[in-house]
């Protein structure tokens, strides 16, 4: 528990795929998920008074805002199919604007980038937690996608059957302020573990599954049998009703905080030579010393920009975890919760002078000067 206590707040996720037969570790990633911050969310509303007379009660308004289960998701790809190297050959949402499927999907590295773009930019931030259509970052539906049993194949869902609910949050930890990563804040250390048995049925024809994605929850979903008549043929399946529905009345599905599996670092979340311009992530000097003379022609930034691209395409497939037949599943996830002085100056005090007058610098700027986006 020592490496989990100590997850830094800027990768407040950790995903690991571990051998059952060894113990040990083969695969990991560790990342940071923007809307953990969501859980702040719960404390707000009891602090307002939303569950003060209630919260003694299961059905109280604070406890839809405690973490109990988590998840995995496999929201995020095309197919479940493997290229030569072992990584996902088909990266990116059903519904991606380019109209991509299997059957037309792009080879070049341009046209691959926007797909690309498009997954990163669909990760689960603040909204993308259940409780609003408008911030849910582009994504077809809230959560973690449909349920496994409404699909033919494991793409583009959250893996929970009947006989496989969430896995329940099986330790928890608080590491109190004077042991805690940042001063005056009190880290939450929640994990749970999925079994080797419970992903079998999710493989399909494969001996392996991409994971692309973990959820965090405050319940688990109630099944419902469905029947449907298919050329005279009833067929019955399980769903949830309106769980993954993209109505946007839907007020609330139960999952506090969703993560996506990126790189890691912020400079590798661009892959085409557009959006890495747009990033800053180049440096149209040559020296740190930004003058006309270092300045670098668009060509060369171009092709900068372009070979980065390039790599980060490459980097995304290895975020994305694959999990064998007799390897177990760890989601470590961490919440940290401090006070106000976080947010202002080591006097408790902020000063507004300082604060205009850095604020008129960043506003000055003369004649002569050369503005580059993204410098």
């Amino acid at each position: 528990m020592k490496n989990i206590v100590s997850l830094p707040a800027y990768n407040n996720v950790m995903i690991n795929v571990i051998d059952r037969a060894t113990g040990k570790i083969v695969q990991s990633h560790i990342g940071h998920n923007e809307c953990t911050n969501s859980m702040l969310v719960g404390v707000a509303h009891y602090l307002c008074g939303d569950g003060v007379l209630n919260q003694a009660y299961d059905n109280s308004v604070l406890s839809a805002y405690v973490p109990k289960y988590i998840s995995l998701g496999t929201m995020g790809l095309l197919s479940q199919e493997a290229d030569d190297d072992g990584y996902p050959k088909y990266i990116g949402d059903t519904n991606n604007g380019e109209h991509i499927t299997i059957d037309n999907y792009p080879t070049d590295k341009a046209t691959l980038g926007k797909l690309y773009d498009d997954y990163a930019s669909k990760r689960p931030g603040f909204g993308a937690d259940g409780y609003d259509g408008v911030l849910n970052n582009g994504r077809q539906y809230f959560g973690l996608g449909r349920v496994y049993t409404t699909i033919d194949n494991s793409v583009d869902c959250e893996l929970i059957a009947p006989n496989f609910p969430r896995a329940k949050i099986t330790h928890r930890e608080i590491v109190f302020a004077d042991k805690s990563e940042q001063i005056k804040t009190v880290d939450l250390v929640f994990s749970a573990m999925v079994s080797v048995g419970s992903l079998a049925q999710f493989r399909g024809d494969n001996d392996y599954v991409f994971i692309t994605e973990c959820g965090l929850w405050s319940d688990t979903p109630q099944w419902i049998l469905n029947t449907v008549d298919i050329d005279g043929h009833k067929k019955s399946y399980y769903s949830i009703p309106d769980f993954w529905s993209s109505d946007t009345t839907i007020n609330k599905n139960g999952l506090l905080a969703g993560y996506r599996m990126i790189p890691t670092s912020t400079s590798s979340r661009y892959f085409t030579k557009q959006s890495v311009k747009q990033a800053g992530i180049v440096n149209p000097y040559d020296t740190q010393d930004p003058t006309l003379e270092t300045l670098k022609t668009i060509e060369q930034i171009d092709a900068e920009a372009t070979e980065i691209a390039n790599a980060n395409i490459d980097e995304l497939k290895q975020s994305i975890l694959r999990v064998g037949p007799n390897q177990v599943v760890q989601i470590v996830w961490k919440i940290q919760l401090g006070d106000v002085t976080q947010f202002v100056n080591k006097a408790s005090v902020v000063d507004e002078e300082y604060v205009q007058k850095r604020i008129a610098e960043a506003l000055t700027v003369d004649e002569d000067d050369v503005i580059i986006q993204g410098a």
